[in-house]
């Protein structure tokens, strides 16, 4: 006699098998979609380290007491420090400061077979050499033609140490007592903490125009040369950070006069503090697919960095 299955074992395999398969679908939407979420975690923390990396690099030159927060379309501006949640609250604003000139402090090999690093300017000025007076300041260890060639090179041709026609760089004594207006944010009328100079010969500078003597701060030992302003722009509405730089506050300039880059995209909030000297930075970033209009979902990871 041939064997068979029956009509209830059949329909009992078949259910079994339907169960098995439902089970096994849904542990399968599971694994992939914990695999997503660890990837787009991966992703996003990634590109958030990132890109604090890239902004604390930026700031990492600022002249400290120099930093503003600006916002709107309008002239408005403020210290860090006086910021406040209605000021970050528009939907454009941002992070402002001038950046001291790290590229040619670090200076340039005199040829290619010698390891010896020249300063394009060593950031003292001897107050006691005889060549150091009102009109003159002589800054020994140096190579100012080199610092000049740095300049020229990073501004696109805008500045000239020697014959400065377009723009000129500025010494700025990080030392000097003042207000944040004094940097000339904005044409705020006072630029009495950028003193705008030129290069007399490898070692020695001087004033574009009068004497140092007619400025209302004292020369300090200590200085620094700049060049340019740099501004980070949130926009809230397309979420993207961009970067202005070769512009110059104390000649009247602001943000528009300069270059402009797209910086960050994908930003969901951008919030900086200032406790005394030290920045913080909050930034927060969506996935690079992440589309408000079409979803409502939002996948986004914070991180912050402390500059110092």
């Amino acid at each position: 006699m041939k064997k068979a299955f029956t009509l209830i074992e059949l329909i009992f395999v078949i259910v079994v098998i339907g169960v098995l398969s439902v089970a096994g679908i849904n542990i399968f939407i599971n694994i992939y979609e914990s695999y997503f979420e660890s990837r787009t975690h991966n992703e996003i923390q990634m590109h958030t380290q990132l890109a604090l990396d890239k902004i604390a690099a930026r700031l990492a030159y600022r002249i400290k007491p120099s930093v503003i927060i600006s916002w709107g379309n309008a002239n408005l501006y403020t210290s860090l420090e006086s910021a406040n949640a209605a000021t970050v609250g528009t939907n454009n604003y941002r992070l402002e400061w001038i950046a001291y000139d790290n590229d040619s402090f670090r200076g340039m090999a005199t040829n290619v077979n010698d390891p010896y690093i020249i300063p394009g300017y060593s950031g003292f000025i001897d107050l006691d050499n005889p060549l150091t007076s009102g009109t003159s300041l002589h800054t020994p260890g140096g190579d100012l033609s080199g610092a000049e060639a740095i300049m020229d090179s990073l501004s696109d041709g805008d500045i000239n140490l020697t014959a400065p026609v377009t723009s000129v760089a500025v010494m700025i004594f990080p030392d000097a007592p003042g207000s944040v207006d004094q940097y000339g944010w904005f044409n705020s009328g006072d630029t009495n903490l950028t003193h705008t100079i030129r290069r007399f010969d490898n070692q020695t500078l001087r004033p574009v125009l009068g004497d140092f003597r007619g400025i209302n701060n004292e020369v300090y030992e200590n200085y620094t040369l700049a060049f340019s302003a740099y501004a980070l722009e949130y926009n809230q509405t397309s979420r993207n950070i961009n970067l202005y730089y070769n512009y110059q506050p104390w000649e009247g300039e602001t943000f528009r006069d300069g270059n402009s880059t797209l910086f960050l995209e994908n930003v969901s909030n951008f919030i900086f503090t200032q406790v005394g000297t030290i920045l913080k930075i909050q930034l927060c970033m969506n996935r690079s697919d992440y589309d408000a209009n079409i979803s409502d979902e939002q996948y986004s990871l914070c991180k912050e960095r402390a500059i110092f």
